[in-house]
């Protein structure tokens, strides 16, 4: 088995989680949700697709309304991804962009000067769609920058 993080984010289960219980989320105060691997696995096409739909939808719900929302989706323990996740981690950041205060994605540990750059480039398309989405190195600094904390 591969690195893992321990379920401190909260000191508490996650809120919800895609059928393999490898991606989580907590939602939090202020609005949003931390999404995170728990495990060094694949990001996989059918964690992209749970996170699209059933994630996004349970955001939704738990934040109804005009609500602006805080995202932080922590790549660190990513090793991979399927081609298909791209496409639909970005049609689910258009999508939710009107109700979006911030986004950030914290990249994979190691990653490569190639890939940051290629996730810089994704954000700044994002960016051109009207989602506030920016690339960042710490969950910790994050949580404490901007007061997330619990639902």
């Amino acid at each position: 088995m591969g690195r893992q993080l321990q379920p401190t984010t909260f000191q508490r289960r996650p809120d919800t989680h895609d059928p393999s219980g490898l991606l989580v989320a907590w939602f939090t105060q202020p609005a949003g949700a931390i999404i995170q691997l728990v495990q060094e696995a694949e990001l996989t096409a059918a964690m992209g697709a749970w996170l699209a739909d059933r994630g996004c939808q349970e955001l939704l719900t738990r934040f109804p309304g005009p609500t602006t929302l805080t995202i932080i989706l922590d790549l660190r323990l990513m090793t991979s991804r399927q081609t298909a996740v791209r496409g639909l981690l970005v049609e689910t950041a258009k999508k939710i962009a009107p109700r979006l205060e911030m986004g950030f994605v914290i990249p994979p540990a190691g990653s490569g000067k190639v890939y940051l750059a290629s996730l810089h480039a994704a954000t700044a398309a994002l960016r051109a769609f009207g989602a506030k989405v920016s690339v960042a190195e710490s969950l910790s600094q994050l949580c404490q920058e901007r007061g997330i904390r619990p639902v």
